[in-house]
């Protein structure tokens, strides 16, 4: 979604604002490196979006696990003093 949401922005910039307005071709060479460039800092953005979702993910994951262990550990610590 979010590399078609980019590929959508860079058509929808080169058609409104770099002229000839209304056209996609046509473009001078400064525009085309201006395009280029959008495009460029869009991928990046998704890129990032894309690696910080997943070590998100991770972090969720390893919390959970990490809950878990705690619940079994105190549980177990309840145990020992009870036998005691």
């Amino acid at each position: 979604p979010g590399l078609l949401a980019a590929a959508l922005s860079v058509t929808a910039a080169a058609y409104a604002f770099i002229p000839p307005i209304g056209a996609l071709w046509g473009m001078s060479r400064g525009d085309v490196i201006a395009v280029a460039f959008f495009s460029t800092i869009l991928v990046i953005d998704c890129v990032i979006i894309h690696v910080m979702s997943r070590a998100l993910a991770r972090v969720r994951s390893t919390s959970l696990q990490l809950r878990h262990s705690q619940e079994r550990l105190l549980a177990r610590e309840a145990a020992l003093r009870d036998a005691d």
